[in-house]
C-alpha cells in the first residue's frame, strides 16, 4: 500500500464496520496521506463507513457526505469511497481497479431509470459496485429490486445499513442486494423470506394473512401497481393499490402510491386525502410531505403547502426539489428571508443546471431587495 494515499487529505464519515477509525487513519498516514476531520475544498477523499447508517436520526446521510456530493457537483474533484473500496486501496481487500466489463454509472442510470447521482450514492455506501466502484449485471438486478423503494423516499443509507446487518445475520449470502427482496412494512425495511419477513435486527415477523401468490398478498399487489405505473397504466396501478389497501388499510406505502396515481391523472383532492393517510402512517417519509406540499400549493393553499414542505426538508435536508418548492412558495407569501435560505440550499444541492441558474437569479434579486430595504430604513 506504499503511497496509496500520497499527498491526499482523507476524511471519514459514519462508523467503520471492518476496522477501527484509529487504524484506518494510521493506514492513511502509512500510505503518505493526512487524515482530516472536516470536508472542505481542500479534502481529496471521503471514506464512507458502513456501520450504523440505518439508525441515524430520520435515516439521513451524514452532513460530510452531503457536503462532498455538493463539492463534486460544483466541479471539485473530491473522491468518495465506500469502506470496502478504501480497504482495497490500502491493500487489505481484493485488488482494486474497475473491471473491463464494468457498467458505467451513466449506462446503469439508463437501464434502471434511477438518477446517476442516486446511483453514485449507492456505490459510495457500498450497496453496489466492487472495490473499484464497477457495476455488473447482478448489481443492476439488485437495483431494479429496490428502485420502487428509492423512488418512494427510502434513503440509500438506510438500505445500506439494512443490507449490512442482514449480511451478518446470513453470512452465506454473497450478494445480499441481488439475493434478498427488500420491502417497506410499517415504516421499516424488511427482507422477504419464504412468505415471512425478517428485520435487519433478526426479528422474524409472521406472514401476512393470505400472503403468497393470492389476491391478499399486499406486497404482490403493490409490485403489480408499480409495474403498471412503469407501463403508463395509471388506472391499472390505481386498481392494484386499492386492492392492496383493501387487504391492509394501514399500509402507508399503499396510500403513498395511490396518491401518485391520482396525481398522474390530475385528481389532486383525492391525492391530498391519500397523502394525509400516508404521512399519518409514515410520518418520517420526506417524499410524502414533499408531494403533499406540491398538491396543496396546486390546490391554492400555499400556507398549508409551506408547512408540509418545511416538514419535508427537516426530514431530508438534502432534498433539492423540496428546497426549490419551499423557496418558491415562501417567496410568493412574502417570506423573503426564508425563501433566500432555501434558494441557497437549492443552489448547493441541485444537479439541474437550469434550476441552479434560476436559484442564482432569485438570490441576487432577494439580496438586492434586502439591501434596498436596509438603505430605505437608514
Amino acid at each position: 500500500m506504499s503511497g496509496a494515499f500520497a499527498g491526499l487529505r482523507v476524511a471519514f464519515t459514519g462508523r467503520l464496520d471492518r476496522i477501527a477509525r484509529r487504524r484506518a487513519e494510521a493506514l492513511v498516514r502509512e500510505g503518505g496521506g493526512l487524515p482530516v476531520r472536516h470536508v472542505s475544498r481542500r479534502t481529496d477523499l471521503l471514506v464512507v463507513g458502513m456501520r450504523g447508517w440505518g439508525v441515524l436520526p430520520r435515516g439521513e446521510v451524514s452532513a460530510k457526505l452531503r457536503r462532498a456530493e455538493a463539492l463534486r457537483r460544483a466541479g471539485h474533484p473530491i473522491e468518495i469511497l465506500s469502506e470496502r473500496a478504501f480497504l482495497a486501496r490500502a491493500g487489505l481487500g481484493a485488488a482494486g481497479g474497475v473491471r473491463e466489463d464494468a457498467i458505467p454509472l451513466e449506462r446503469a442510470a439508463r437501464l434502471t431509470g434511477l438518477p446517476e447521482t442516486l446511483l453514485a450514492r449507492c456505490v459510495a455506501l457500498g450497496i453496489v459496485g466492487d472495490e473499484g466502484g464497477g457495476l455488473d449485471f447482478a448489481d443492476l438486478a439488485g437495483l431494479r429490486g429496490i428502485a420502487a423503494l428509492l423512488r418512494t423516499g427510502a434513503d440509500p443509507a438506510e438500505i445500506a445499513g439494512a443490507l449490512a446487518r442482514l449480511a451478518r445475520l446470513m453470512p452465506e449470502l454473497e450478494r445480499p442486494l441481488a439475493q434478498l427482496r427488500l420491502l417497506r412494512r410499517d415504516g421499516r425495511l424488511v427482507a422477504a423470506l419464504e412468505g415471512a419477513r425478517l428485520t435487519p435486527w433478526g426479528q422474524l415477523l409472521l406472514p401476512l394473512e393470505g400472503a403468497g401468490d393470492g389476491p391478499g398478498d399486499v406486497d404482490a399487489l403493490l409490485a403489480a401497481g408499480v409495474a403498471a405505473e412503469e407501463r403508463g397504466d395509471w388506472l391499472g396501478a390505481e386498481r392494484s393499490y386499492r386492492a392492496a389497501l383493501a387487504a391492509d388499510p394501514d399500509c402507508g406505502e399503499g396510500w403513498y402510491n395511490l396518491a401518485s396515481a391520482h396525481m398522474a391523472r390530475g385528481r389532486l383532492r383525492e391525492a391530498e386525502r391519500c397523502l394525509r393517510e400516508a404521512v399519518r402512517r409514515l410520518p418520517g417519509l420526506a417524499s410524502a410531505w414533499y408531494n403533499l406540499g406540491y398538491v396543496l400549493d396546486e390546490l391554492g393553499r400555499p400556507g398549508a403547502a409551506l408547512r408540509a414542505l418545511r416538514r419535508a426538508v427537516r426530514l431530508a435536508p438534502g432534498h433539492a426539489d423540496a428546497h426549490f418548492n419551499l423557496a418558491v412558495v415562501a417567496e410568493r407569501l412574502g417570506r423573503a428571508g426564508e425563501a433566500l435560505a432555501h434558494w441557497r440550499a437549492c443552489l448547493e444541492l441541485s444537479g439541474d443546471r437550469e434550476v441552479r441558474a434560476l436559484a442564482r437569479r432569485r438570490i441576487r434579486a432577494l439580496e438586492a431587495a434586502a439591501r434596498e430595504a436596509s438603505r430605505a430604513r437608514s
